[in-house]
């Protein structure tokens, strides 16, 4: 600036200069030299004065252009502008600033600044003022104005100037930063809002730079993987995760896939965990990877849920593959998309040739529109339409089926709708109905022949009675010889012979029918027996003058097992027979034997005659009870018609078989077949432990019977033999009886499942079980029939359906302890089993591996007793299976086996029951750990 000035002053003197140069030269007064400088420095000082002037006005003019032009950007600029004295009051504003404080200048000017402040930022302005005042140099503030809605904001920049007359000024500018606040609240709310996300999103984030190390840790992935944020930044991100070695993945690649990939990693406790594992490339603006952003989202929990679903869908699919109803899925224009089995079954198709075939394929040509116009409306307008029915369909091979169907509308996947019918054969219900009602035939007719045959009895029975009565009466009359008593006294044991026939016959057919008759099987030689029947009947055919032969195989062996007793009442009802409607020629017995190397053989007994035949009408009808031949009637040959009926029913029994050949009027041929006759005995037969030992074995012990039916014959047996038999139908508490009673053996009779049984039962057992006696179970349902709530109760089981010297075997074998229960690798261990074993003092070796997963298994055990839910249980179920078979705890295992069967049945008093065992084989692990 001073250069410039010096410049200006320097060209005036210049200009003044040559103008006095040219003033010289125009004077021509001599003078000397001195004046005549000194008048040239002062013609030169005056022009110089006056050039200045000139210039003085000159600038003047260009500084009021300056002036007016400052005042007039000072006044409009965009900023507000403000300047206040040592007192705070506003001494100029320019435009800009009025409007920010919406008033006029008049109104601004000398009024104290701090009163158009809001009171929230008095604090920040005067610390503004004397940070001012302090540095002598620039500061800031950010404040709040009042008189304003909305709150606004404002940033003030000021600086104090030089002294002045009237004393410092601190000049300010104020500009509205509202906008940038908000922006700024905005961002930090925000920024706020992203670390919430960040902090809480179930997500593990973690963030990697280029050598893999870690710079960003959210609390999820802390949670994960067990480790903290403070031990995993700066740490490689591979030295943190570990990958599952089983999960078949590089963690490497896994860094650059760049797509949810489903891995299993462990964490810090050493336990898996699946995540879906996610990794993108962090770039710079050169497009260089400078790290990478990582996400494991937990699915450990869905991949549970979605394997359960997947196990649900199985059970499901299962249920309908294997339920006995047929099942299939057409359509919304009736084409088949699934038929489960047993559809397939009824209509004797296979699923590929169902498939996309129409429905109306099983129905006649005549009424295919019917059905389709039916499936239409069902369709279309849902199950009010009446769809359920009895209808008539065909099968693949054209025969005629009858079925019972029903339907339901669903919606599939596609959002289209579709038919799901069910479908049941009653083919053969239908002919069962047909059959019951030609049964119904025959058994009006049996009836109507029953009728006959009581008119027929109530004759054959009064003719013996009028015999005995009268002779009776002529023995009481004392009006008789020596002969005639004879001959009283033989007519009253005939008739009386006869009556007693009479009545064995019907109350043989009335124990049959009852199921009395108990099948016996000993040891016995054809021959002796055939013998025997021969002297019975030799009188008979030697009277009626026609010949009885006997012809034994050489193929059949000295002894067989079969009833004997049983085996001659056939033969006395086959050969009686044909002695009776035999008046010439012969009867014969002819036995066969087909032995094999299993030690069985097949024994066929054939009764042949020539009397007098049996018609091919009448052949059907012989076997039925009440039924005589037509010319075979009472009258004339007398009987009852039950001799065949009895025969037949007592070799089903025995699992034989008759057969008939005849021709009437040339006799008949009988064959009696039994399939699988014993002949080759082992050393419980031959040698020293026969049978009759074993019942002397028997007979020495000391048996209680609880039983409500003291006439069960096997009962009986025992008794016959045995004084040292108590019999109880039922227990009192602490029962004396029972407890001085020395006690070998205990034996119940199954015969019902009343609560009233199960409860003696009960107080049976704790009293056996104080005694260490056994208690065997008898009964005629199979084992599985009986609740598992009894099956517990009892130690061993025998069914009455085997014969008696089988059961008397059975029980001996368990006295002589031969079949001791021991712990049986297999899953069907038998309940009576577990609950031994489970009593019993058993440890349970298991490694601390098996133990962690018992214990974990606990929990859900615990929700199974508690909920009783299906779904609970079944979980359970696959989860203890699982630990029983990496394990190897068979008992375990069986448990779960019988579990999965009862909740499979939904049976739930089984399942409770099951669920207790197993909380009992847990606590015994426990303690056995415990140690």
């Amino acid at each position: 600036m001073l250069s410039d000035k010096r410049k200006i002053f320097e060209e005036i003197r210049r200009k003044a200069e040559s103008l006095l140069d040219g003033r010289e030269q125009l004077n021509t007064l001599p003078l000397g030299s001195e004046l005549k400088d000194l008048l040239h420095e002062v013609e030169v000082y005056q022009i110089e004065l006056e050039l200045q002037h000139n210039e003085l006005l000159k600038a003047r003019n260009e500084l009021e252009i300056s002036r007016n032009e400052y005042l007039e950007l000072y006044d409009f600029a965009p900023v507000g502008y403000l300047s206040i004295d040592e007192n705070l009051k506003i001494r100029g504003i320019n435009q800009n600033g009025c409007l920010i404080f919406n008033k006029n200048k008049s109104q601004l000017v000398g009024t104290n600044i701090t009163k158009l402040i809001e009171s929230s930022s008095q604090d920040d302005f005067y610390l503004f003022i004397q940070e001012l005042k302090d540095s002598k140099n620039k500061s800031s503030a950010k404040i709040q104005l009042k008189g304003f809605e909305i709150p606004k904001y404002y940033m003030i920049e000021g600086l104090i100037s030089d002294k002045e007359l009237s004393g410092e000024s601190i000049r300010i500018s104020i500009t509205d930063i509202s906008t940038s606040v908000e922006y700024e609240n905005q961002i930090i709310s925000q920024k706020k809002n992203l670390e919430l996300v960040y902090n809480h999103i179930p997500i593990a984030l973690i963030g990697v730079d280029e050598s893999l190390k870690v710079n960003l840790w959210n609390p999820k992935a802390s949670e994960l993987t067990g480790i903290s944020n403070l031990n995993a930044i700066e740490k490689r991100i591979d030295d943190l995760i570990k990958v599952c070695d089983n999960s078949g993945h590089s963690f490497y690649k896994l860094l650059n896939n760049g797509k949810n990939t489903e891995i299993c990693i462990e964490n810090q406790s050493g336990s898996n965990r699946f995540v879906n594992f996610r990794s993108d490339p962090i770039y710079d603006v050169n497009k260089n990877t400078v790290g990478y952003i990582i996400t494991l989202e937990d699915i450990t929990d869905e991949r549970l849920i979605r394997q359960d679903l997947i196990q649900s869908e199985i059970r499901f699919r299962s249920i309908i593959e294997k339920t006995p109803i047929g099942m299939c899925i057409t359509d919304k224009n009736g084409f088949y998309e699934y038929v489960n089995p047993a559809y397939c079954e009824i209509y004797k198709f296979t699923r590929e040739e169902l498939i996309n075939q129409h429905f109306t394929i099983v129905v006649a040509d005549e009424i295919k529109e019917f059905f389709k116009n039916l499936h239409d409306r069902f369709i279309d307008e849902g199950e009010h339409v009446e769809v359920r029915g009895e209808w008539e369909v065909f099968d693949k091979n054209g025969a005629k089926l009858n079925i019972i169907a029903d339907a339901a509308r669903i919606i599939g996947s596609d959002g289209d709708p579709r038919k799901v019918t069910f479908v049941i054969d009653i083919t053969e219900m239908k002919n069962t109905e047909t059959r019951l009602r030609k049964a119904m035939e025959i058994a009006e007719n049996a009836n109507k022949a029953k009728s006959e045959f009581l008119a027929n009895m109530s004759h054959e029975i009064r003719t013996p009675l009028n015999a005995i009565l009268g002779f009776t009466d002529l023995l009481k009359s004392n009006i008789y010889s020596n002969e005639k008593k004879d001959y009283y006294l033989d007519g009253i044991s005939v008739a009386a012979n006869n009556l007693l026939m009479l009545i064995n016959d019907i109350l043989d057919l009335s124990k049959i029918e009852a199921g009395k008759i108990i099948i016996n099987k000993s040891k016995i030689n054809i021959i002796d027996l055939c013998e025997e029947v021969y002297k019975i009947f030799e009188i008979i055919v030697t009277q009626k003058n026609i010949s009885l032969e006997i012809n034994v195989d050489d193929s059949v062996p000295d002894i067989l097992l079969i009833d004997e007793i049983r085996l001659r009442q056939i033969l006395f009802n086959l050969v009686g027979n044909a002695v009776k409607f035999t008046e010439q020629g012969k009867v014969a017995i002819n036995v066969n034997f087909s032995p094999s190397e299993t030690g069985f053989g097949i024994l066929t007994v054939e009764v042949t005659d020539t009397g007098i035949g049996i018609s091919s009408s009448q052949i059907i009808s012989i076997f039925e009870p009440f039924v005589q031949s037509e010319g075979q009637n009472t009258r004339k040959y007398g009987g009852t018609g039950l001799g065949l009926p009895i025969t037949k029913r007592l070799l089903e029994m025995m699992d034989g078989s008759i057969s008939v050949v005849s021709k009437e009027g040339f006799g008949s041929n009988f064959t009696v077949t039994f399939e699988k006759v014993e002949y080759k005995f082992d050393g419980n037969y031959i040698n020293g432990n026969s049978l009759c030992q074993e019942k002397n074995d028997l007979v020495r012990k000391d048996i209680l019977i609880y039983s409500s039916n003291n006439n069960n014959p096997f009962f009986a047996n025992l008794e016959k033999n045995n004084s040292n038999i108590l019999f109880f139908d039922r227990i009192i508490d602490n029962d004396l009886k029972i407890i001085e009673f020395k006690i070998d053996l205990a034996i119940v009779e199954i015969i019902d499942f009343n609560s009233l049984f199960i409860e003696n039962l009960i107080k049976l057992e704790n009293i056996c079980k104080q005694k260490n006696i056994k208690i065997i179970g008898i009964s005629v349902f199979e084992k599985e029939q009986i609740p598992l709530e009894i099956r517990l109760l009892i130690d061993y089981y025998i069914n009455l359906k085997d014969d008696f010297s089988k059961a008397n075997k059975q029980i001996l074998d368990i006295w002589l302890e031969e079949n001791k229960i021991q712990q049986f690798n297999r899953v069907n261990i038998d309940f009576v089993e577990l609950k031994n074993i489970l009593s019993a003092d058993t440890l349970y070796q298991v490694s601390n591996e098996c133990m962690d997963l018992l214990n974990q298994s606990k929990q859900t055990l615990k929700l199974a007793k508690s909920t009783l839910i299906i779904d609970n249980i079944s979980k359970f179920t696959d989860q203890i299976l699982i630990i029983a078979k990496k394990c190897e705890l068979h008992v375990l295992f069986a448990l779960g086996a019988y579990l999965d069967d009862f909740t499979k049945k939904i049976d739930i008093m089984n399942i409770m029951i099951t669920l207790d065992l197993i909380e009992v084989f847990y606590t015994k692990i426990q303690l056995n750990n415990d140690k």
